[in-house]
């Protein structure tokens, strides 16, 4: 459909401002697993490297000194969250890692695929002991956190 609608119709969907905020700050909450396995960093280690990490393909930073734009209060949104993750779930990094899993349902005539982020905690032999599923973007957290895994 993708080919039909921006080839045979010619129609090429607009990009939103934010197209990339999502996967920006997911980035950044993943490299703080990678350089923090063990503890978790302070709220203010976690915003540098969200800053550090910060990346929009669309939208630019604001040219005007005296005020801000799209970028820079997205980038600061980003921070934020970032930040409040590694303060409020400081158990998240012990032994514990964070991954984009692929999944599909078939739900009738349809199939539904897309990604969760899974964050899995570990034994020392790798061994998973436990799994969530999070909504990093947003910090929302299901109910029932509790995932059986099966493996």
């Amino acid at each position: 459909m993708k080919y039909r609608f921006r080839k045979i119709y010619g129609f090429s969907p607009a990009v939103p401002e934010l197209f990339g905020y999502g996967l920006t700050t997911h980035t950044a909450i993943n490299r703080l697993h990678q350089l923090y396995p063990e503890s978790a960093p302070t709220r203010e280690e976690a915003q540098e490297i969200a800053s550090d990490v910060f990346h929009l393909k669309h939208v630019f930073p604001s040219r005007n000194s005296d005020g801000e734009g799209p970028y820079e209060r997205a980038k600061s949104a980003s921070k934020k969250l970032v930040g409040n993750y590694a303060n409020d779930y400081p158990n998240d990094f012990i032994q514990s890692r964070s991954l984009e899993q692929r999944f599909e349902i078939k739900a009738g005539k349809a199939l539904i695929t897309g990604t969760i982020d899974l964050l899995l905690k570990e034994d020392t032999n790798g061994n998973i002991l436990d799994a969530k599923v999070v909504d990093f973007k947003s910090m929302d957290f299901p109910k029932n956190q509790n995932i059986p895994f099966f493996g």
